[in-house]
């Protein structure tokens, strides 16, 4: 079977009980008055026709042309960005991080999907996929050279792990032999995989037309093969031959959660903690949108809009289990009416800033020696099991912002907790000491056999790592220690 026939498989051919059970649930809501179809088609031509990656290569080429532009999207990305037109949902708080002869970026989310939706639009199904979100972070030359990406041995590959309310954007090398280009033909040269970094910008290439710790927690986790990225992975905007959703049924789940949360009742890191908190097997199992189905309906129930009954009618009610939710729901705030298209827009536009009006002092400070804690306690956290016990350097400062652990169990009563959240950096070589490649360059027995045991290539090439690699994860303070 192709690369492309097992990535149709994979997502191009859902269960029949889901498309079922989306019409239930989406005319459920509609009868009780909680979501307005018209916002629901809304939401969806938002994210289907107006956000993309061709913002973002708007960005990348406008940086490419205009040195005070470059200096500050470095600076203050969410800013930049901004000035262009470029806000809303999933790129509140954007961090741009640069590509250069002598260091490679590459961005993952090894806990869920973290992306920024403004300028790349909704991420693609290898971007979700297991084996990228466990692989990125412990071999990235080898994930790269899936994509047919190849580094020389000098660059360092930096991979920034999205865990917490940054969202990271690649900017690539300018391709030689482009001076005097306008930003119109730049933007062109721009792919959404080279903002992402998992390929390099080749300005010769076809254009267009010619070619907890729980079971979400991935990264580092072996077992779950190679990456398959989509044969039009090089496309760009709308001309994408992968569609964005792969079913009607997920562009409805799709839909169906961000109308719902527009109600008001939960945040962010509530909706996190629901998707999360399945059994590991049935997450494992689950599609993207059927984890965000899962969570969506756990939600319902537990803030009191829908009953167990209600959910219990809907079609294949056992794929959920309810149990796991509260055993009484528990009545959120006084429900207002489901916003309409308009103001779903304005809500888009505004997304949901996490950072807070706070001006204490960090504990660490740059440049500071740090040590992950290990993550004992039961609930929500954003600190990947990867870096548990880890000893790391503090890269960043990012500021006070919201701390998810106390956000995910928060009452209306409680105050809002923030944390100062800083980027620290990590030695990849450290953290996965199984799959490093030093001194001399050659494997360890070990990492050989971890390898070939994953690896499905034909021609089965180890890739060498490097210990020159560094991993960048943003963990709030009370994740850390000094070391």
């Amino acid at each position: 079977m192709s690369h492309s026939e097992d990535h149709d498989h994979d997502h191009t051919a859902p269960p029949p009980e889901l498309e079922l059970r989306v019409k239930a649930l989406e005319s459920l809501l509609i009868e009780k008055g909680l979501v307005d179809p018209a916002t629901l088609n809304e939401i969806i031509d938002t994210y289907e026709h107006r956000v993309g990656p061709r913002n973002g290569a708007q960005v990348v080429a406008k940086a490419w042309a205009d040195e005070k532009f470059r200096q500050a999207l470095l600076n203050d990305a969410t800013g930049a960005v901004a000035s262009l037109g470029f806000m809303g949902r999933q790129g509140e708080h954007l961090k741009v991080v640069e590509n250069s002869d002598e260091v490679h970026n590459l961005v993952v989310c090894t806990l869920c999907s973290c992306y920024p939706w403004t300028v790349l639009g909704l991420p693609p199904a290898w971007y979700k996929s297991a084996p990228y979100r466990s692989r990125a972070v412990s071999e990235p030359r080898a994930v790269l050279a899936e994509f047919g990406t190849s580094l020389p041995s000098t660059a360092r590959v930096q991979v920034w792990d999205s865990t917490a309310e940054l969202r990271y954007l690649v900017l690539p090398k300018r391709p030689t032999g482009t001076d005097g280009w306008s930003e119109a033909q730049l933007a062109e040269l721009v792919t959404r995989n080279a903002m992402i970094g998992v390929e390099v910008i080749n300005p010769t290439r076809k254009r267009r037309g010619e070619r907890m710790i729980g079971a979400h927690d991935l990264g580092g986790k072996r077992g779950f093969g190679r990456v398959l990225p989509a044969s039009n992975a090089n496309a760009q905007g709308s001309d994408l031959v992968e569609p964005l959703f792969h079913a009607e049924w997920e562009r409805r789940a799709f839909a169906l959660t961000l109308a719902s949360g527009m109600l008001g009742q939960w945040n962010i890191d509530e909706s996190r903690h629901a998707r999360e908190n399945q059994a590991p097997q049935r997450y494992l199992d689950n599609s993207y949108y059927e984890t965000w189905l899962v969570g969506l309906q756990k939600l319902l129930h537990e803030k009191g809009m829908l009953e167990r009954e209600e959910l219990a009618a809907l079609p294949f009610a056992a794929s959920v289990d309810i149990s796991a939710s509260a055993s009484k729901p528990q009545r959120g705030r006084p429900i207002t009416e489901a916003p309409t298209p308009a103001k779903a827009a304005a809500l888009l536009t505004r997304g949901g800033p996490t950072l807070l009006p706070d001006s204490r002092k960090p504990k660490y400070a740059l440049g500071a020696l740090v040590k992950v804690l290990p993550m004992t306690q039961a609930g929500h956290t954003r600190a990947p099991e990867y870096v548990h016990g880890a000893r790391g350097i503090i890269h960043a400062i990012n500021g006070v912002h919201i701390y998810p652990d106390a956000n995910a169990h928060r009452r209306d009563e409680d105050r809002i907790v923030g944390e100062t959240l800083y980027t620290v950096s990590f030695a990849r070589a450290a953290l996965f000491p199984q799959r490093a490649s030093c001194g001399d360059g050659a494997e360890t027995a070990s990492a050989k056999k971890i390898l070939k045991s994953e690896s499905t290539n034909q021609e089965d090439r180890v890739i060498k790592e490097s210990c020159e690699d560094r991993v960048f994860v943003d963990l709030w303070e009370p994740y850390l220690t000094h070391d």
